[in-house]
């Protein structure tokens, strides 16, 4: 498990254009949070991956790399 002093220093290396994103990323889990128990609106994230292989083949393809 990672301790906040783990996360401290790793936020620490990070380039401030790259602490501005975790900071984005966290804003939206605590919007999330603070809606626990609401319907969550899943469309914002739509877009967000730029995929180059059909979802279900991609999972299917990787699927059966396991042993």
């Amino acid at each position: 498990m990672t301790t906040k002093r783990e996360l401290h220093r790793a936020i620490d290396q990070l380039s401030d254009e790259q602490v501005q994103k975790v900071i984005r990323v966290v804003e939206v889990l605590r919007a999330d949070l603070s809606r626990a128990g609401h319907e969550v609106d899943l469309s914002r994230y739509s877009g967000v991956l730029h995929l180059t292989e059909d979802p279900l083949t991609y999972q299917q393809r990787l699927r059966s790399e396991w042993p």
